[in-house]
Parts: C-alpha cells; sequence; structure tokens
C-alpha cells in the first residue's frame, strides 16, 4: 500500500502553526504514515527512517498505542542486544468503508487501516429505475448489511468514501450523471442524513468521481505508485476517465475532465443518453456489445437465446461464432480509435483498461495495441502500456477507502 500517495490523495494538509502543539501533530501523522507503510516495524527503524530523535519517537508512538491506532505485534530479536516491540497498525481500531453506486449496482467494502479487506458486498439493481434518495438508501442499507455480517458496531466506521458515475464539483455535490439521469444533487448530505443512526457526525465522509477513485485505487494499492501519469479507462454501460497528470487527478474547472464517453466520435451517430449524438461510448459501451451482436445475427436470420453478457459473447467469439468476432472486432475498433485520442490528449505512460474492458480482454491486448499505435501522431505513444487493475472490478471501492486512509493519516488527533 502507497501511503505517500493516500495523503497526497486526501485534502490538503492542514495549514498549522508549527508551535509545539503543531509540530507534535504534523510529527505524529508522520509516524503512523511509516508503520501503515512499513510495519510491522521498530522503533529504532522509525528512528532511522524519520530522523526523529529516540525519545520523541518513543513518545508519540506511546500516544498512538494509547489512542489505539497502532499495537504491539511481536518483537524482532536481532544478532546482538534486547530484542525490539515491533509496531503495526492496529485492526481494532475501526473500519473503513468504501463505496460505489453504479449504473446496475451497489457495493461496498470494508477494510482496515492496514489495507487488509473485511468484506465486498454488492447488490445487483437498476438505478436508473429508482430516484436519487432510493440510491442513497440501497447504499446505507448495504452497508448497515456489511457491518452486520462481520459483527461490526456503528462506532467502529472511522470513515467512509463513496463513488459516483458522474461529475462532481469541488463542493463534492453530483452535478450530473448522464447514464442516470441525475442532475444537482447533494451526495454528502444526503448520506450523511441516510447514515446517521450509523455513523457519528463528524466522521468523514468524502465523495468522488469513480473513474477518478479507480485510478486512485490503482496508485495507491497496485503497481502504478511510482507512475504519475496514467490514465483508468472504466468501461460499463457508460464510459469514464480517471486521468493522472503529474501524480494529481485531472479535474477541470468543474470536475468534468474525465467524461471522455462523451467524446464525439462520429456528430452524425447514434444519440446518447447525455443528449448528444455518436458519444465515444455509444459505440464502446457493454450494452452496446451486445445489441451489435443481437442485430448481426437477426440479420442473419438467427435469434440470440436470451439475454447475453458481454462475456457470453466473449466466449461464442473464443469458440469461432463469426457474428460474436466481428462483433468483438468493432468494440475494438472504436476502442483503439478513443485510446488514441486519449493518448494524444493526456501524453500518459499506461492505461488501465477497466471494468468490462479487462473482462473481455483478460490481460490479451496485443490485437487492440497493435491497431491503436495507427492512430497516434509520433512513435512516443507506442511505449504506452495497456493493463488490467490490480484491483479487479472493486478498483473504485478500494480507491474510496484510500482516500479516507489517507485523510484519516493527516491528523491523527482529528
Amino acid at each position: 500500500m502507497n501511503v505517500d500517495n493516500l495523503i497526497r490523495k486526501g485534502r490538503q494538509t492542514r495549514q498549522m502553526t508549527m508551535d509545539r502543539e503543531g509540530m507534535r501533530r504534523a510529527n505524529l501523522a508522520v509516524i503512523l504514515k511509516e508503520i501503515v507503510l512499513s510495519g510491522p516495524i521498530s522503533r529504532a527503524q522509525l528512528t532511522k527512517l524519520t530522523a526523529l530523535n529516540k525519545a520523541t519517537v518513543t513518545n508519540l508512538t506511546d500516544e498512538l498505542l494509547e489512542t489505539n491506532w497502532i499495537r504491539m505485534s511481536g518483537t524482532n530479536r536481532g544478532p546482538v542486544g534486547r530484542p525490539q516491540e515491533l509496531l503495526s497498525p492496529n485492526p481494532a481500531k475501526g473500519v473503513i468503508v468504501g463505496a460505489e453506486i453504479n449504473v446496475d449496482h451497489v457495493k461496498v467494502l470494508v477494510s482496515d487501516l492496514s489495507g487488509r479487506e473485511r468484506i465486498v458486498s454488492k447488490v445487483e439493481r437498476v438505478l436508473g429505475a429508482m430516484t436519487f434518495g432510493e440510491s442513497i438508501q440501497l447504499v446505507g442499507d448495504t452497508i448497515r448489511a456489511a457491518l452486520n455480517e462481520l459483527g461490526l458496531s456503528p462506532s467502529s466506521v472511522l470513515g467512509i468514501g463513496l463513488a459516483v458515475p458522474g461529475v462532481v464539483d469541488e463542493k463534492k455535490q453530483l452535478l450530473v450523471a448522464a447514464n442516470l439521469g441525475w442532475r444537482r444533487q447533494d451526495v454528502q448530505r444526503l448520506l450523511r442524513a441516510e447514515l446517521r443512526d450509523l455513523i457519528h457526525p463528524n466522521v468523514i465522509i468524502a465523495i468522488d468521481n469513480e473513474a477518478n477513485l479507480a485510478a486512485i485505487g490503482e496508485q495507491v494499492y497496485g503497481p502504478l505508485g511510482s507512475l504519475e501519469n496514467f490514465i483508468y479507462l472504466s468501461g460499463g454501460p457508460g464510459i469514464g476517465a480517471g486521468v493522472m497528470v503529474n501524480g494529481h487527478i485531472l479535474r477541470g474547472a468543474h470536475g468534468a475532465a474525465g467524461e471522455v464517453g462523451h467524446i464525439t466520435v462520429q456528430p452524425d451517430g447514434p444519440q446518447c443518453e447525455c443528449g448528444k449524438k455518436g458519444c465515444w461510448q455509444v459505440y464502446v459501451g457493454r450494452d452496446t456489445l451486445a445489441r451489435r451482436y443481437t442485430e448481426r445475427l437477426r440479420i442473419a436470420g438467427r435469434e440470440a437465446a436470451g439475454a447475453l453478457t458481454h462475456l457470453d459473447i466473449r466466449s461464442r467469439s473464443r469458440a469461432g461464432d463469426e457474428n460474436a468476432a466481428e462483433s468483438m472486432r468493432t468494440l475494438g475498433h472504436y476502442l483503439s480509435v478513443g485510446l488514441g485520442n486519449l493518448v494524444e490528449m493526456y501524453d500518459p505512460a499506461a492505461i488501465v483498461l477497466g471494468g468490462f474492458f479487462a473482462e473481455i480482454y483478460d490481460d490479451d491486448f496485443a490485437e487492440l495495441k497493435a491497431e491503436f499505435v495507427d492512430w497516434l501522431m509520433d512513435s512516443f505513444g507506442r511505449n504506452v502500456d495497456l493493463r488490467s487493475p490490480v484491483k479487479g472490478q472493486n478498483a473504485a471501492v478500494w480507491g474510496a477507502a484510500g482516500v479516507i486512509t489517507g485523510l484519516l493519516l493527516e491528523d491523527p488527533r482529528s
């Protein structure tokens, strides 16, 4: 777990006057960060890593032990001297909830400070048929059910991060979720009201776009921690991107910088749910693949036996079904065109293909990359690494949990 990125993805560090108390709080955060990052770890190792003196490290770790942020976790017997006590994050301090609202499901992750997964719960529901308030209630019910299954009390919740499929502004209000027909919703206020029986009024709640949080999840928990420029492309009924530029999520003036699914690729193309015509997601969305295949079967005088998923179509393509294979090739063509545009716009070192893209390509991006390089201006884009998300279909909820962890580590006394 890359805690440096956790800290960076939280809110900006509070402006503290560097008096004695302010310095202590800052050093307390430094020590806790190192324990979460490197634990189990000894006080001697902390002294070396932080450049704080031995007495200060002892004093600060004692406070963290007293407040249950950390715990003793055995000893380390070296070749000489006394055994050294080892310190680790304390799972008993509480849990962190990462939640996701998407077009066809609600998902909840419960984890602890060390980044250990306690449970992932998913409830499949067509949220487009629900009001926004009903969807928030479903999130609350899913969180309650997960905590009940773990036998945890409401007081154990340290913070909640929520991923939503739409534009979130700097005030953390949902401006628009085109695929759900939602506009101008104060998500944070409504979620806090829904959970008023479950959490303390001061518990942190953070809201962000699901693709942004998935990108953060990849950077914090995956192998991309050393990369400062990459894109997480979220594939589902809609398409969105978390664009990491110089180590920070690119948001734009209104939080809409990652709405790449609504880039126009065909001005006279089919109408998108956003109201425009020819949006990229109309050509590469998950539901489009099924419609394309069903239409090819109809033209061939055949009928699909029941509703088909993207995995069904992938399996049929691999089994030699030419209609399925052609549907996959068409999706790959339009996906390649869009990927080429993203490389030209953002110059990433890597693109993580998440959501259903990861499932249908199953880590085999050779054909996709062979085509998308034809849409590049110059040779440098040929080095872009295409990869699947390390957290799979749970990238967004892990990113939501990671942001909360970063906020908690900024000030253990808050």
